[in-house]
């Protein structure tokens, strides 16, 4: 039986584009495990085209954490859907 780490990398391997985001309102929390798992995919997938788009104003307290750098911050997800270029 195959555990939700299998299954979750399963899917992955299956897909060539992929966007991680967070819930509407993101807090602290939800900014950094975006973070940590884009971290995991990038460097498990470094081939996939991996994207980190939150919406929300950027937050400068997590700039120090690795790959902070690489979230996509925009005002408004549903309206930037076709905008994020994967």
């Amino acid at each position: 039986m195959q555990t939700n780490k299998e299954k979750f990398d399963a899917l992955v391997k299956e897909s060539s584009k992929i966007v991680i985001t967070t819930h509407f309102g993101s807090d602290d929390d939800a900014v950094c495990s975006t973070i940590g798992a884009y971290t995991y995919l990038t460097n498990k997938y470094p081939d996939k085209n991996i994207r980190a788009v939150i919406e929300n104003a950027a937050i400068p307290e997590w700039s120090f954490l690795k790959n902070a750098d690489k979230i996509e911050w925009v005002s408004d997800f549903s309206n930037s859907l076709s905008l994020v270029r994967i």
